[in-house]
């Protein structure tokens, strides 16, 4: 629902989800934060990603990606490197994804030599 536009059904679900006995995936969250992404809605994105915190379910390589992605869509590079951060203390290994999201993060930036390091 998320990708299709039907953002608010999406979030009715999740919230759905939460309250209910079911256990909500990181890769749920990835797909809401994403479409929130989409609309510009960072200070959302960052309450979905409490929620999901606050649940006790824990971030997986897909939900780094897609916060990457929104961060680097906003602008918002010194949120991105933190997340990449975060995944190296959390032991998430990075893919090919998140590698090519960081040095799209640093080129934004103008720091493209820092992306090679």
């Amino acid at each position: 629902h998320a990708a299709a536009g039907c953002l608010s059904s999406a979030l009715r679900f999740l919230h759905e989800a939460e309250t209910s006995a079911s256990l909500v995936s990181a890769r749920s969250y990835a797909f809401v934060i994403k479409a929130l992404g989409r609309r510009g809605e960072l200070d959302q994105c960052m309450a979905v990603l409490g929620r999901m915190r606050r649940r006790g379910v824990k971030e997986s390589k897909l939900l780094c990606n897609a916060l990457l992605e929104v961060l680097l869509d906003n602008a918002h590079i010194a949120g991105a490197v933190q997340v990449s951060q975060r995944m190296e203390a959390q032991g998430i290994r990075p893919s090919v994804a998140t590698y090519t999201l960081l040095i799209r993060a640093m080129s934004k930036a103008g720091h493209l030599p820092a992306a090679f390091k």
